[in-house]
């Protein structure tokens, strides 16, 4: 593959890196379909090509341009292995119905507006159909292959109405040939999505995700250059646990209760008056701000301070996101009048002033909003190869830190921010013992609701917004271990606060191994990878 001019103004392996995603999308605009092998094929092809580009001696480049070679070996590196997945993920279906394979040609004539032969492309739509039909007929799929398929057609909705938009409506032999075999074709897809899956049921927890098994969660943490085996990330969570635990328990005696799940509900009682809960909110990020700014403790730009949103969660998009979103618009879950009132007082109980307190700062400032403020703005072409080790670490870091620095004002405060921690933990250990196979997606319900002090609402949620696809798989895990790597690295820089809190900003997103490189000026070696074993949470906590 002959590849694309690369910007010229750019160091070579940024000018790489602002390529290689330029060219990703438009690959996967011109192939929207993740289950045709083609475009599976042209994303290899343009990984082979980009492995083939001549490379300058690595004794050149400044260490900024190494940290972008590694970059780039973990980008290429990382699109084999998707490519790979989605194939492996996918195979069953094909096996199953043949005839997606007829459908998936047919749809590669769409982007590019090739015209169609209306009588054979009727045909071919209507053979499809009856090889559905007669497989829907007698077909008694595994839970796992109703998973796969309800993937597949759901991919397909779009791309199929673009189809239709493109073809029908202007040509009169297409729309006599092809409209009736096209429309049932699309009716009959309803009616097995229908037969995977009833519309009542699939948003219940059995239908989403699947596990992705060990051998490849390792693969994810070794390119997330963690320097640390699947075991001993499991080991370190439950470390954390029960110190949190006994910092909770501490917090009970406090309020003057029994136990920590009695301090939890406690707090939860203490949460804004219906309609209010944007006021509580815009007052809570205020308060954030005026703290890093009064103990300056990171470079906060007029703009950056001045161009934040607040807006209100959907009550279907809180069905996976129901506690407060982040970055340049901070996003409030609140009850709406249509929600069920037990539904209505979980939301009023989960976003309750302490909880909510804890996590304003990661959300907005000097959390996601901030952060996402200078990835636009320094070494922005690092920004589309984020890792979440980078993005939620850097925001974890300031939960660790503001711990540490009393920011909370009273016991309930320590239990709202002890809550967040401890949910925290709980992300590691069931996220990973679900993509090992070892907990089922209820259980990890469970597990959030009896543990950590969750609503039934708030913990399905977290748990469909897992596994739903949307993240990575170490994207959970991502926050604690992101956080405690980034707040073991602050306390190796030799600068102060602001100086630390900036240079990571100014840098923009990497695996925190390869930053701790570039902020301490180690040598990165070209062959071996430069991973950091890290100190534990024992030796990283004050």
């Amino acid at each position: 593959m002959r590849l694309s001019p690369s910007d010229p103004a750019l160091p070579p392996y940024a000018g790489r890196l602002r390529r290689l995603e330029a060219d990703l999308e438009t690959l996967r605009r011109r192939w929207p379909l993740e289950i045709d092998p083609e475009r599976g094929r042209m994303i290899l092809d343009r990984v082979a090509a980009e492995r083939g580009e001549p490379s300058p001696a690595w004794s050149d480049l400044t260490p900024p341009d190494q940290v972008d070679a590694w970059l780039l070996k973990i980008a290429l590196d990382r699109l084999e292995a998707e490519v790979s997945r989605t194939a492996e993920d996918l195979r069953p279906a094909q096996e199953a119905i043949p005839a997606l394979g007829d459908l998936v040609e047919l749809m590669r004539h769409r982007p590019q507006g090739e015209p169609l032969a209306p009588s054979e492309s009727a045909r071919r739509l209507a053979s499809l159909t009856t090889e559905l039909q007669a497989w829907r007929e007698s077909a008694s799929p595994s839970n796992e292959l109703r998973r796969n398929l309800l993937r597949v057609w759901s991919s397909l909705q779009k791309p199929l109405e673009e189809f239709r938009n493109h073809y029908l409506g202007y040509s009169p032999d297409q729309d006599f040939w092809i409209q009736q075999p096209l429309s049932q074709l699309m009716e009959e897809i309803a009616a097995s999505q229908e037969f995977l899956v009833p519309a009542s049921e699939r948003d219940q927890l059995r239908w989403i995700g699947q596990p992705l098994g060990e051998a490849e969660l390792q693969r994810e943490i070794s390119l997330e250059l963690l320097g640390q085996p699947l075991s001993a990330l499991l080991e370190l969570a439950e470390r954390e646990w029960s110190w949190c635990r006994a910092e909770m328990d501490r917090c009970a005696r406090d309020l003057g209760v029994d136990s920590w799940l009695e301090a939890v509900e406690r707090v939860k009682h203490d949460h804004a008056p219906v309609g209010h809960q944007i006021e509580l909110v815009r007052e809570l990020c205020q308060e954030a701000i005026d703290y890093v700014r009064e103990h300056d403790l990171v470079t906060l730009p007029d703009l950056a301070h001045l161009g934040w949103r607040l807006q209100r969660i959907s009550p279907e998009r809180q069905r996976e996101a129901p506690f407060l979103l982040g970055g340049e618009s901070v996003w409030v879950a609140v009850p709406t009048p249509e929600m069920p009132n037990e539904l209505k007082r979980m939301v009023l109980r989960s976003n309750n002033r302490s909880f909510t307190r804890a996590v304003a700062h990661h959300e907005l400032i000097p959390g996601h909003h901030l952060q996402g403020f200078f990835m636009r703005r320094c070494h922005a072409h690092r920004s589309p190869w984020a890792t979440p080790f980078w993005i939620e670490g850097w925001t974890l870091s300031w939960e660790l830190l503001l711990w540490e620095r009393g920011f909370a004002r009273s016991a309930a405060d320590r239990v709202g921010m002890l809550f967040w921690r401890s949910h925290r933990c709980a992300r590691i250990l069931f996220s990973l013992n679900f993509h090992l196979g070892q907990w089922t997606a209820e259980e990890s319900v469970s597990f959030l609701v009896e543990q950590v002090g969750h609503e039934p609402s708030t913990a399905e949620a977290e748990v469909r917004r897992s596994f739903a696809g949307d993240y990575p798989p170490l994207y959970q895990a991502a926050y604690l271990l992101g956080g405690l790597q980034m707040h073991a690295l602050r306390r190796e820089y030799p600068g102060s606060l602001k100086e630390f809190h900036d240079a990571v900003l100014q840098q923009n997103a990497m695996p925190i191994a390869l930053l701790r490189h570039l902020l301490m000026g180690i040598p990165i070696s070209e062959s071996e990878m430069p991973t950091w074993d890290w100190p534990e949470l024992g030796a990283s906590r004050s």
